[in-house]
């Protein structure tokens, strides 16, 4: 049985999909393991590790069973923008995608990492050059026809991009021949003891390009938006996802730019000890409370003056807040206990993608989903409004990528009289 054989059943009978489309999803999953632009395996799995998962990770690669994720902690580690280049180019949908990958991933690093340890480049592609193999035809109509086979898998055209790619491997065998022939006795297989690894790390890269959105052979405008992305893809692994600032007037605008992300810690007047980051919501709430702008303002004054959260947030497309939220509203639920006369009001926004009424009802039932948590932790008298805005104060155009609206996406506080 191949090495990925019991991965594609899985997904295949656990979520209705055809071998092609789970297929076409687990090469997904392998160019981004491969992927050498953003390094490679060893940074796949750093991906999980600076997500809060790195004992999950060690569960994978060390012996016994697999501690599973959640299709909320995919996301999070692998990032939204390469989520929606998966959704894009494979035809699922995102939930669809996510809670597939989060079954698939524990299974491939426990398939690769056989030893415990983490595969060179080379170990790597004798692992899974079997699967790509498998799924091309012969090794040269594989490499040969690479994006175009991964393209015609992904739309569930497996057949299509088997005849191509074996048309291509027609020719491709027949130049290899070619080669071997200019060669006396045994020379032919020495060539291609170094040439078959070559053009099996020349599908890798192609499956990268494609699975990655990044197109096919890249030019040099091309390579401007590939840095783009992984700056984007950087600022993603600092958390900055759907909270990100936004809102002409906001006062925090700059927070989640902040270079440090490192928790420190935070006393409050009452004594009370926070983990918080620098320059993060807690830090500005408690200097604004101090401030003589708060205490001589009025409700006038103050509605404009919003803090963003920088480290809390939904499952997806939901009201649930989602475990890593916990330690942010603990912190908030304090600073609310250390100033007892403050109180505060809870704003939801989205970006302007999608139902206007729909966006509306999201982002109010999430703002009421954090006054809850909030009342539930015993500060409810403090939290007396929650209101969402949907996309009313949205800057960026739905046109625009997801990665470019998420500053649109957020949940933030401010202070009331």
């Amino acid at each position: 049985m191949a090495l990925f054989d019991t991965v594609i059943a899985g997904a295949a009978e656990k979520f209705g999909l055809s071998g092609e489309k789970a297929g076409g999803l687990l090469a997904a999953v392998l160019s981004l393991i491969a992927d050498p632009a953003k390094g490679g395996f060893g940074g796949f799995i750093d991906r999980f590790r600076n997500a809060g998962l790195g004992d999950t990770v060690n569960s994978w690669i060390t012996r016994g069973d697999n501690t599973p994720i959640s299709s909320a902690e995919v996301e999070k580690a692998v990032g939204p923008a390469e989520i929606d280049s998966i959704v894009t180019k494979t035809g699922l949908d995102r939930g669809t995608v996510t809670s597939a990958m989060a079954g698939m991933v524990p299974q491939v690093v426990d398939k690769l990492t056989p030893d415990g340890e983490i595969p060179d480049e080379e170990g790597l592609l004798s692992k899974i050059g079997g699967f790509l193999t498998e799924w091309g035809g012969t090794i040269g109509g594989v490499v040969a026809g690479g994006v175009g086979a991964a393209a015609a898998m992904a739309g569930g055209a497996a057949d299509k991009g088997r005849a191509a790619a074996g048309a291509v491997g027609d020719r491709a065998h027949g130049a290899m021949r070619s080669v071997g022939d200019t060669v006396d006795g045994g020379g032919s297989g020495s060539i291609l003891k170094w040439l078959i690894p070559l053009l099996l790390l020349g599908l890798l890269l192609a499956l990268g390009f494609w699975f990655c959105g990044r197109g096919t052979v890249p030019t040099g405008n091309a390579n401007a938006n590939v840095n783009a992305n992984r700056t984007n893809a950087n600022v993603n692994a600092n958390r900055v996802n759907a909270n990100a600032n936004t809102a002409p007037s906001n006062m925090n605008a700059t927070a989640n730019t902040t270079a440090s992300r490192t928790l420190s810690e935070v006393t409050l007047v009452n004594g009370t000890k926070l983990q918080a980051y620098p320059g993060g919501i807690e830090d500005q709430m408690v200097k604004f409370i101090q401030s003589d702008e708060y205490k001589n303002g009025t409700n006038d004054t103050l509605k404009e003056k919003w803090f963003n959260f920088d480290d809390l947030n939904f499952v997806f497309g939901k009201t649930e807040l989602t475990a890593e939220s916990k330690r942010q509203l603990d912190n908030i639920t304090a600073i609310l206990k250390a100033y007892p006369d403050v109180k505060i009001k809870i704003g939801g926004y989205t970006d302007r993608k999608g139902d206007d009424a729909a966006n509306k009802k999201l982002s109010d039932d999430r703002a009421k989903a954090v006054q809850a948590a909030l009342q539930k932790a015993g500060v409810g008298g403090q939290v007396p409004e929650a209101e969402g805005y949907g996309e009313q104060f949205a800057t960026v155009e739905e046109s625009a990528s997801d990665d470019a609206r998420k500053v649109d996406r957020k949940t933030a506080i401010r202070l009331i009289k």
